[in-house]
């Protein structure tokens, strides 16, 4: 058991496994960070509610149907731009 112990301690002179072992040990930290997300603050809820609300005008205007040219299947069948089938 204490030989397992202190070969764990050892570094390695493989770089390879170190590489290794250091990429397993950031992909762990992002799992951590995910599992416990982001703390939403009322301020920044509001700041992040301002911007959206503007890019949804600017997004709606930009568009003359407010679909942002996205036509669903009854407006493409009404589109004037769509020539008709004879």
């Amino acid at each position: 058991m204490q030989d397992k112990a202190s070969a764990l301690a050892v570094p390695s002179s493989d770089p390879e496994a170190e590489e290794r072992r250091r990429r397993e040990a950031e992909e762990q930290r992002l799992a951590e960070l995910r599992a416990h997300g982001t703390p939403v603050t009322p301020e920044a809820f509001a700041e992040w509610k301002a911007r959206f609300e503007a890019e949804m005008v600017r997004f709606e205007s930009a568009s003359p149907s407010g679909s942002a040219g996205m036509l669903h299947r009854p407006a493409w069948f009404c589109a004037s731009s769509i020539p008709a089938i004879p």
